[in-house]
Order: structure tokens, then sequence, then C-alpha cells
């Protein structure tokens, strides 16, 4: 088996950071890339039009695009630190599908993502993204529960 590149899909949870260890000893095994992704959930319509002014929407986006690139700076040198390859993405839109279209567009052999153990209601509303990778990806994919959620 090859595995030149993994996608690792981060939300800067615990679970992500947890996930994140296991890509990067994968990726020093097989002399793997890395490439990692961070989706920014676009807030429901309704809820910016009620709840939001222009001003506060776009000052509060701008904060959160900042607060994420430096997230994701942090998490590029921790990889890189490691002495693996890597390449950060970070889009818009629904988890789910920019996971997948971007595993697509890359040719990855190995998606690698945390999960939150989100069950009950919780999980009928929020649904879950590792399940549904998990579901429709067509290559391997690697979820990595943290400790502190498992009972």
């Amino acid at each position: 088996m090859i595995i030149q590149r993994i996608l690792l899909a981060t939300d800067f949870s615990k679970s992500s950071s947890h996930a994140l260890n296991y890509a990067v000893l994968l990726a020093q095994k097989f002399s793997s890339e890395i490439i990692l992704l961070h989706v920014v959930q676009p807030p429901p319509p309704l809820v910016t039009d009620l709840a939001y002014s222009g001003a506060e929407l776009l000052g509060g986006s701008a904060s959160i695009i900042r607060q994420n690139h430096d997230r994701m700076g942090a998490l590029i040198e921790e990889i890189a630190h490691g002495g693996v390859h890597v390449t950060a993405h970070c889009r818009e839109g629904l988890p789910f599908e920019e996971l997948m279209s971007l595993a697509s567009e890359q040719s990855v052999d190995l998606i690698v993502l945390g999960t939150h153990g989100h069950t009950g209601l919780s999980h009928i509303l929020l649904g879950s993204v590792a399940e549904k990778v998990v579901r429709h990806a067509r290559c391997p994919v690697m979820t990595v529960r943290h400790p502190d959620f498992i009972n």
C-alpha cells in the first residue's frame, strides 16, 4: 500500500488535535505529505439577518478569518517540525462537501479526521461529518476518537 497524500481535516478541537498526531506519525512512516483542511461553515441566512447588522457580521468574519489563519499557521509549523511536507487549505462551505471535493482534487490516499462522539439528539441535529465521509469517500478513512470522549 502506498500512501502519498494524507488529507487531515481540522476544526481546531481536541479531537482534531489528537487526529493530527496520528496523521503526522503515518506521514513520517510512509514519507507522505499532509494536506490540511479547515472549513468555515457560514451561519444560516436567517440567523445572520435577524441577529447581526452588516457591520457586525463583517467585523466578526474578519476576526474569525484572522483567528483561523493564526491557528492554521500554528498547525503548519507543528506538522513541518515533524519533518513532514504540509500544504494548507481553508475553505468556506459545508464541511463534508468541501472535504470530499478537496480529497478528489488532490487524489488523496487517506483521510484522517477526529470524531466528537455526538450521540442522540445532537447527532440527529448536527449530523456527523465523519460518518458521511466514511460512507462516501473513495479512499480509506481513519477516524480518531479523543480519549476524553470514550465512555
